[in-house]
Parts: structure tokens; C-alpha cells; sequence
């Protein structure tokens, strides 16, 4: 099977996910739904390609509230 994406892609989703992280004062239901989408995304890359790292990618996007 092909692969859909490439580390490029992996790095450009982190970086624009961790440049729209609510910050820690913003309501609580929008860091969990942040911390969903996340974590729906990495389901995604795994499922791409058997090497994808959570741990890094969470790092990359400045890791999850885990609210």
C-alpha cells in the first residue's frame, strides 16, 4: 500500500496545529475538542504509515491539554 503522506505533511499538520492551540486559559470543551483532534489525526497517520511516532508529532504540536 502506498503511502498518503510524507514526513513534510506530518511536519506542516503539526506546526499548524500547534499555531491554533488554545491557550491554557480558554474553556475547558475547546482543549478537549483540540486534544480530539489530535489524537483523530494520529489514528489517521498510523493507519498511513506503521512507523508514525505519536510521542513526536504530540511534541510537534505542542502536546495535548489531556483536560
Amino acid at each position: 500500500m502506498r503511502k498518503m503522506f510524507a514526513k513534510r505533511h506530518y511536519e506542516a499538520i503539526a506546526a499548524a496545529m500547534k499555531a491554533e492551540r488554545p491557550g491554557k486559559h480558554w474553556d475547558a470543551a475547546k482543549r478537549l475538542q483540540w486534544d480530539q483532534d489530535v489524537k483523530a489525526l494520529c489514528r489517521v497517520f498510523e493507519r498511513d504509515n506503521e512507523a508514525f511516532r505519536w510521542s513526536q508529532f504530540l511534541e510537534a504540536c505542542g502536546g495535548l491539554f489531556d483536560v
